[in-house]
């Protein structure tokens, strides 16, 4: 065995072989029914297992009730250890019936949402790529919660690092 054969095997263990490499397909994730406790609603979405990145492909959120102009919604991703963080999309000042489909990743949708009857056109963010020392997080903060509810709905990739 040469030195370059035993490097390559160092550098490749605990890798998935090439049968790993040709069989991706997206997993569709469903969160079900959320409801707020107190003002505010959050999840954090599920991570990849260690080896593997997650490629959230399409994620959107679901008004089971409706959202008033005072709400707001997040999506952010946040460090292991809560140290720093981004928002990766925002909506505020907008109003959104039940069953409304908002795009956090990818897609598109035109509705009437905000306030004396204008429509908007939304998109979501480019797809986005985490690791499993991340977290991606959809929070959505009432300002006048009453049994408010949403569902998160997505598709994703689990890839090999």
């Amino acid at each position: 065995m040469q030195v370059a054969d035993m490097t390559y095997l160092l550098d490749t263990r605990n890798r998935p072989g090439r049968a790993a490499l040709i069989q991706y397909k997206e997993s569709p994730f469903d969160s079900g029914i959320l409801s707020a406790g107190g003002a505010d609603i959050s999840l954090t979405l599920p991570k990849p297992s260690q080896g593997f990145v997650r490629s959230w492909e399409m994620m959107a959120l679901v008004t089971a009730s409706a959202i008033v102009a005072a709400d707001k919604i997040f999506l952010t991703r946040i460090s292991q250890d809560f140290s720093t963080g981004t928002v990766l999309q925002y909506y505020f000042g907008l109003v959104f019936a039940a069953n409304d489909v908002i795009p956090m990743i990818s897609g598109r949708t035109s509705l009437v949402c905000v306030p004396g009857g204008g429509g908007l056109v939304l998109q979501g963010i480019d797809p986005i790529i985490i690791a499993p020392e991340d977290n991606l997080t959809v929070f959505v903060d009432y300002s006048a919660p009453v049994a408010q509810q949403i569902n998160i709905r997505a598709w994703y990739k689990d890839l090999p690092i």
